[in-house]
Formats: C-alpha cells, structure tokens, sequence
C-alpha cells in the first residue's frame, strides 16, 4: 500500500481490493482487521482505527505524515471471537454452492463531506466496487440524513445488478 488517503480506506474497507490480482485475493487486510480487538493502519498523515470491541470505526488526521504504512493490531488474549465465526460471517452468504468472499459492510459515514447530504458523486464512490459482492450491508451509523441523489443511485444501481 504505497499510501492511505480517504478513498483507499474507503474501499480498502470493502475488500477483495488487490493491485495484483494474480498473486493474491486481496483479503488479507479485510479479514485481518475483522479479527483483532482493535486493528490500525497509519499512513500518509492518514489513521484509519477499527474498534471490533465495540463495532466502529474513526479516520483520524495525524501530525507525522511519514512514508510507508504502519499496521496496529491487537487482540484480547480472553476474547470469545473465534477467526471461523469471522469468515463465516462474510462467506458464503449467497446461499449457492461455491464458497467464498461474497458479503461485506458499507460504513457510509466514511464518505460524508462536511454535512449530512450525500450527492451522486459520493454514491459513484461507495457503489464502486460492490459488484464483487453478493451481499452487501450499508452501515448509516451517524448518518442522519441522505440525499436524493444517492437514492437515485440506489434504485439505479440495484435495478441494473439485481439477479446477474
């Protein structure tokens, strides 16, 4: 990960996001960030802190805009997550017969700029990517409100990828 900007953690959040997809599935910081207590990736001026403890997540600016990408992860010797529990959750979710990655979350408060309003472009960005999936769950936590235009988007979005 040559950098962390708020678009690389927006779909690095999503998964299944690889620049060489013919090496690996891109799973590995997915997974891996659902399985620790607290899970941190720091670059660029960028912290992205995931709190499984307590199910949420902050993007934090910070002073030290170093290169390269620091990595926190911490688990709970006496936690009761169990890793199976983990990818049972985001596998196999379909119902069909062929195992794999097929679900992940949306945490919409990631794409917010200044304001509850969230406009088409922003649907472009949290809509990206998500055909990858057959499940997908839109996380509104501290979202109080949306805008037409993301609605629009939905209802485009979903009459033109349901049932592929």
């Amino acid at each position: 990960m040559q950098y962390l900007n708020k678009e690389a953690i927006q779909n690095l959040l999503k998964g299944r996001l690889t620049t060489l997809p013919k090496l690996h599935s891109g799973e590995g910081i997915f997974f891996t960030s659902k399985v620790g207590s607290i899970f941190t990736l720091d670059s660029f001026g960028k912290e992205l802190i995931i709190y499984n403890i307590i199910n949420d997540l902050f993007l934090k600016n910070t002073e030290d805009i170093t290169q390269g990408t620091k990595v926190f992860f911490e688990i709970n010797t006496e936690s009761q997550s169990r890793l199976n529990d983990v990818f049972r959750e985001y596998t196999n979710q379909s119902g069909d017969d062929e195992l794999g990655f097929d679900k992940t979350d949306v945490y919409v408060k990631l794409y917010v700029k200044g304001g509850v309003h969230i406009s088409r472009s922003q649907a472009r960005r949290i809509l990206s990517g998500l055909e990858k999936f057959n499940v997908v769950v839109m996380d509104y936590d501290k979202i109080p409100m949306i805008g037409q235009g993301l609605l629009m988007k939905y209802i485009v979005y979903s009459l033109i990828n349901i049932q592929k």
